[in-house]
């Protein structure tokens, strides 16, 4: 499983994210002044490096096919 982890780092003060895949860090990055910033960041990472959708359109796609499935039948 794909995890983003986005946290305020004290001793920088500003935000981070970091990509961990089946509980090891594989990416992190630090710099963002916002929670969302790092986010938005991380996600597009995910996206680029691993091809990975967010949990919310993995849903989305499941719902669609059992429609298209009941639809069929």
């Amino acid at each position: 499983m794909i995890t983003l982890i986005t946290e305020l780092s004290e001793t920088i003060g500003f935000w981070t994210f970091t990509v961990e895949e089946d509980g090891k860090v594989i990416h992190w990055r630090p710099g963002f002044r916002t929670r969302e910033h790092a986010e938005s960041v991380g996600d597009m990472w995910i996206r680029h490096h691993l091809g990975g959708i967010t949990l919310e359109e993995a849903e989305w796609e499941a719902k669609q096919r059992k429609a298209d499935d009941d639809a069929e039948a």
